[in-house]
């Protein structure tokens, strides 16, 4: 029905004449990041990077380090027997029935030993351990050891004449990834600037010198590989007098081919350009080395090229030649320019403007570190994105399915980076071998595909890393079908779905129809299982049955099958049997306490279970309300997980389960949660985003300061908190967290607009008293939305639709809208709070108050 409009209110907005992308892509620009002194510590360390090639850069008194590092350099060597390591589900059903298997030891007790257990069968062993030790071992069963990883690509040297008082400024330009630094030496400055080239992997430097002449050593370098003393020496090979070449060979092993990688620079030629007397560059043992002296206006610059046996050209090593290129300013200059413009393309996908400037620095700066780490046809970045600081992690420098890997493309869809959504398929797309290979080898199911907890790229499926406690959360699989299919849900891109999601949903879907048809029994409990890490393998599988986490996504993944072959119009007979299959998921049981307090049952038994946590069993010391604050604030399945990033509730629904956790979440420190939370507040895939769609506004502060806390005081962002100049948790492998760095493009995305159920609901979380404005970002149906408010509510609304058909706002506005389409009134019906119009594809659709 068409409402009409107030003629006093049209005569405002023509006043206003309100325009869209007016400089909005420029607003990065006001968010560089900056730092005035000495960075020692590479998790400080500026980052320039294209998404596949990388530079972690730090300024110590003496010199510039620049640490390289690119998406593919894996070594993938795995001295591992996939099938000998593993504990059939069937198996670990037997044992626990025929012997009282358990191993109730949670995530904190990671390096307990059950290598006995009551009743244990002879011949069968239970332990950790590494690779090593359990190589080629029949007959035992590994439950957890240790990854391998990313490795270093190389690193850059600029030794100066600094000393500990030397004064050092360098500002990082988000909006076009330009570092531009200036040593102070006392009687001269060295100014220094670096960028990556946005699509090619051509690291670009330049150095110029005013005051008193200076020396300066340069090195580019691949130190021998400290993590593994078989690896052979990097193999160093001059081209000319002032370039040459090294190369990083991993030898072949455990079934899989040799792997090398080559890094190629060019030298300045000579400090003047009107002067004959050349420079030369000297071959070392592991390194290119240059000694100049600069002179006041002296201008260089150095081109470093960089591939790798994983691109598919025939030699890499002349590849990264051809990177490099010519060594000339006119170059650099020329590269800069390119990279500037598809920066600009990057930030024009979408922006934000609003009236708290610090959330808006968090949401552009971490944008920028995505950008640095993901690109469209580059390897997936692991959990340590593509710059490691060392040969090893002493974390998981791998893919871990948890929470870790999905947080990477998590916020993909809703700004606009559909490329990171490519990445994201085919990354699994590369490990559906794998995959497949579980899905028969642990539960003897033909046709389906199982995620398992941890993985690695380039390695056979038969030497695939297998977790036989945490990686048996049965979710896992489902989750990834979710994500997929939220793909569609945006942009209704059917040719995406059938080319890079379908074939994954299906398998999904059969995996679980089939895993119920064999395990799920007259109780219709859905067992044995992990809720993601935790709670262990108790006595009798309490605790390992009905996880919210399986029941969530069981259900999800039926449902996106069935959508998704309707959508294709494939699969009708498998669509019944998933149909019927997802009847026998069970619901999620709720209530409340008798001092009312809400609870879910995050799993079945939730208030029974004996779990170990730091070493003690909970019946030594869990009473009802530590199991209460257990369910509210564990990381693992718990608190708001189901709303986020589950999508069981969409947030805003009054009433039953959802009014339950809207309590449970209210009762929750954000910042200073207790018992069994994350050690890190934004860690949690779910730490944020439930409190956020269940429009849980007094915690909006909370969250502010503990996404503001998540940063150092150069504005970059810290992936453990950082209040007040100091950690309050430090680990020592903080840089593998980047992924962390979603939480503040998601928040602060869904804070101005949300989607989930297919409802577009508008600042729904911004705070009514300021202003906020937002464009370009997607919302699902297939539209774009840009709208901005003030205090008084909503000023300007576009929405453009890539689909068609019925759009769907949430409409909590006290005026109504006249829309228009290319100038002809638009008829919309209100109803309920419910704003519906019809749309076409390609047209764009003008809200007028």
């Amino acid at each position: 029905m068409y409402r009409s409009k107030s003629r006093h209110l049209y005569i405002y907005q023509k006043e206003r004449k309100l325009k869209w992308g007016n400089n909005m892509k420029y607003i990065a620009e006001k968010y560089p990041i900056i730092t005035d002194r000495i960075v020692t510590n590479p998790h400080e360390g500026l980052i320039i990077g294209n998404g596949d090639f990388a530079a972690n850069v730090t300024f110590l008194s003496h010199e510039i380090i620049l640490y390289l590092g690119k998406n593919d350099i894996w070594d993938s060597r795995i001295d591992n027997n996939a099938k000998n390591q593993t504990l059939t589900q069937d198996d670990l059903i037997r044992y626990e029935r025929d012997y009282g298997f358990e191993w109730p030891e949670n995530c904190d007790n990671i390096l307990t030993r059950f290598a006995n257990w009551e009743g244990k069968p002879e011949g069968v062993d239970v332990v950790f351990g590494s690779l090593a030790e359990e190589k080629e071992r029949c007959g035992k069963l590994v439950l957890w050891f240790g990854g391998f990883g990313l490795r270093r690509a190389g690193r850059i040297r600029i030794r100066h004449c600094g000393f500990s008082n030397t004064k050092i400024y360098a500002k990082l330009n988000i909006k076009n990834g330009l570092l531009e630094s200036t040593v102070d030496l006392g009687r001269s400055k060295l100014h220094f600037s670096a960028f990556i080239h946005k699509e090619l992997n051509t690291l670009a430097m330049k150095m110029s010198l005013e005051g008193d002449t200076t020396a300066i050593q340069i090195f580019v370098e691949k130190e021998p590989d400290y993590a593994d003393p078989t690896m052979p020496l990097p193999k160093v090979e001059l081209l000319t007098d002032h370039s040459g070449t090294i190369t990083q060979l991993i030898p072949g092993k455990f079934d899989t081919p040799d792997f090398s990688w080559s890094i190629a620079s060019s030298f300045p030629e000579t400090v003047d350009k009107n002067s004959n007397d050349k420079i030369p560059v000297l071959d070392m043992a592991y390194a290119l080395a240059q000694s100049l002296r600069l002179n006041d206006g002296n201008e260089i610059t150095l081109f470093t090229g960089i591939s790798t046996d994983r691109e598919n050209y025939p030699d890499t090593r002349e590849r990264a030649i051809r990177i490099m290129g010519e060594n000339t300013i006119e170059r650099y200059n020329r590269l800069l320019a390119e990279s500037e413009k598809l920066w600009e393309k990057y930030w024009e996908s979408s922006s934000i403007e609003i009236e708290d400037k610090e959330l808006e620095s968090v949401w552009y700066r971490n944008l920028y570190g995505f950008a640095c780490h993901m690109k469209r046809g580059a390897q997936a970045p692991s959990l340590c994105a593509n710059v490691p600081i060392d040969d090893n992690c002493d974390f998981h420098s791998r893919y871990t399915w948890n929470h870790n890997v999905q947080k990477w493309f998590a916020a993909a869809l809703p700004v606009n980076r559909l490329e990171w959504y490519d990445v994201f398929a085919d990354l699994i797309r590369q490990h559906m071998p794998t995959f497949e290979y579980f899905s028969e080898m642990i539960f003897g199911i033909k046709g389906g595909v199982y995620c398992d907890l941890s993985s690695i790229p380039y390695a056979p499926p038969h030497r695939a890393i297998v977790n036989n406690k945490w990686g048996r959360a049965l979710c896992h699989t489902g989750w990834l079908s979710l994500m997929l299919w939220q793909h569609w849900e945006f942009t209704h891109d059917t040719e995406w779905l059938r080319k890079n999601a379908y074939d994954y949903i299906k398998k999904a879907a059969v995996f679980y129809s089939e895993y119920l048809k064999k395990y799920q029994k007259e109780d219709g409990d859905i067992y044995p299982s992990m809720r993601l890490e935790e709670p262990g393998w108790c006595k009798g599988f309490v605790g390992n049955r009905n996880n919210v986490t399986d029941i969530v996504m069981f259900r999800k993944a039926f449902e996106c099958a069935i959508s998704a072959s309707e959508v294709l119009g494939v699969d009708e007979e498998e669509r019944e049997d998933w149909a019927q299959a997802l009847k026998k998921v069970p619901e999620i049981e709720y209530g409340w306490t008798e001092d009312n307090q809400g609870w879910y049952a995050f799993c079945k038994d939730w208030d029974k279970f004996d779990s170990v946590i730091r070493g003690k069993r909970l019946s030594e010391f869990a009473d009802m309300e530590w199991r209460l604050e257990y369910a509210r604030t564990n990381r693992w399945g718990c608190g708001g997980w189901l709303v986020y990033p589950g999508e069981y509730l969409d947030g805003d629904e009054d009433g039953g389960l959802a009014e339950v956790v809207r309590d449970m979440l209210r009762r929750t420190n954000i910042l200073r949660p207790k018992g069994t939370a994350t050690p890190a507040p934004l860690h949690a895939i779910s730490a944020m985003m439930p409190f956020v769609r269940l429009g849980l506004k007094e915690k909006f502060d909370e969250i502010r300061t503990a996404l503001l806390n998540h940063r150092f005081d150069n504005g970059l962002y810290c992936s453990v908190s950082y209040a007040e100049g100091q950690l309050l948790v430090w680990v020592s492998n903080n840089w593998r967290m980047v992924e962390n760095q979603f939480q503040g493009i998601m928040c602060i995305t869904e804070m101005l607009l949300q989607s989930q159920g297919n409802i577009i609901r508008l600042f729904p979380y911004w705070p009514e008293n300021k202003a906020a404005k937002f464009e370009r970002l997607r919302a699902r149906g297939g539209f774009f939305v840009s709208a901005e408010k003030d205090k008084d509510g909503l000023i300007a609304l576009k929405i453009e639709s890539t689909a068609g058909g019925k759009c769907r706002i949430r409409w909590t506005e006290k005026k109504e809208p006249v829309i228009t389409e290319n100038g002809a009134v638009v008829p919309f019906e209100i109803k309920d709070n419910m704003l519906v119009f019809n749309t076409e594809a390609g047209r764009i659709y003008d809200f007028k108050f």
